[in-house]
């Protein structure tokens, strides 16, 4: 795990805080409630120092937009989807457009230690539809419960269990028809 340190003495982070002086108070909450996932969600797309460049980007997007923000119906979608622009627009793709997603291991659960998904299911992950692709990243690679994940999508719960039923259900028939 970095440190604060270490992540402003990235390149693209270097003499930079984390928290801006004149930073809105409710985006300053906003950043210590979601940082953590939203670099969870990063890092299972991206290598380690492109994934702190999306979450540095998304912040400073956000700081620069926080009116348009909080003039959103809800602003934990609108960061989100600031997020997910940030991290999507770097990562790897296949010819055909599909996500690759770098092998690493995932985030462990209190019932399970980290595990590794197979090339074969990392690719299937990078084609699941985008809302089932971060519902099903944030809960089985990065390891939130169905309610932390609909609280970092800003969705309600029941959004979030029906997008990672379906993702389940394509992942199911797509490794049926591949292998």
């Amino acid at each position: 795990m970095h440190s604060m340190h270490s992540i402003r003495n990235t390149s693209a982070h270097r003499g930079v805080e984390a928290t801006h002086p004149g930073t809105p108070l409710e985006l300053a909450a906003l950043r210590t409630a979601t940082q953590d996932p939203y670099l969870r969600y990063a890092r299972a797309l991206l290598p380690e120092v492109q994934a702190h460049e999306a979450l540095y980007e998304a912040f400073s997007t956000l700081r620069a937009s926080f009116e348009a923000a909080l003039a959103s119906p809800d602003i934990r979608r609108y960061a989100w989807r600031t997020l997910r622009t940030a991290v999507t627009t770097r990562a790897s793709r296949d010819t055909d457009g599909t996500l690759l997603l770098p092998p690493r291991p995932t985030a462990a659960r209190h019932d399970q230690g980290s595990r590794t998904p197979s090339p074969q299911l990392l690719r299937l992950i990078g084609t699941l539809p985008e809302a089932q692709l971060d519902v099903f990243v944030l809960r089985h690679l990065c390891a939130l419960t169905p309610e932390e994940t609909g609280q970092v999508l800003g969705e309600p719960l029941s959004a979030t269990r029906s997008a990672e039923r379906h993702a389940l259900r394509l992942l199911i028939e797509s490794a049926f028809r591949t292998s």
